[in-house]
């Protein structure tokens, strides 16, 4: 009949997009013919029990954290009172030494050496650890801690939005001008496009 060959062209059209998957929301059944359609064409079939709208907000933030723009930096990464914050410097300047001092009092470990920074919304950076030194911290003079294991599952943290950049430096290189030590926000660094607060 003339609705069984409208819905046929229906399904035609929609597959010779060539979609990635076909989700059905809302608990509902699986239309006629749109499991064979999906056999022959190799389409991955869905069924959900969400309603449609918290489908597309759930996918909405996969993706955007799935292809969002990535770069990776050196540092040690914290969340400190809740505030995600990148500590920099050259090497030897006390990085590690620093961020076991703050694990000691209650702070987590998000990252060690290498930090994968993600630009998963306008103004926001999320930061993370490569899975292979995942709740790894080097520490000179101690050599590589589990910190995970030391200190327990609270004194890490698998990701945190970053706020700031704390660059630290060799007293030589402060010069007799010295640094602000009240100048909290005195400026700022630019990170796939997000200007982050930055103190020396």
């Amino acid at each position: 009949n003339a609705g069984l060959e409208r819905w046929h062209r229906q399904l035609d059209d929609l597959f010779s997009l060539k979609p990635p998957a076909l989700i059905i929301a809302d608990d509902l059944e699986v239309p006629p013919g749109v499991r064979e359609w999906c056999e022959s064409t190799q389409t991955p079939l869905f069924k959900t029990p969400k309603i449609c709208s918290a489908v597309i907000d759930l996918l909405h933030l996969y993706l955007a954290r799935r292809f969002a723009d990535t770069v990776s930096v050196h540092g040690v990464f914290m969340d400190v009172f809740g505030m995600g914050i990148l500590i920099t410097g050259d090497s030897g300047v006390g990085k590690s030494e620093l961020a076991l001092e703050l694990i000691t009092r209650g702070h987590r470990l998000v990252a060690d050496d290498v930090v994968e920074l993600k630009h998963v919304a306008p103004e926001t950076l999320e930061g993370t650890c490569p899975a292979l030194i995942r709740d790894f911290l080097e520490v000179r003079g101690l050599g590589i801690l589990n910190i995970r294991y030391l200190f327990g599952e609270t004194a890490v943290k698998l990701q945190k939005n970053l706020k700031l950049i704390v660059e630290l430096v060799h007293p030589q290189e402060i010069g007799e001008v010295g640094l602000n030590r009240l100048d909290m926000v005195a400026s700022t660094e630019t990170l796939l496009g997000v200007a982050i607060p930055k103190v020396r």
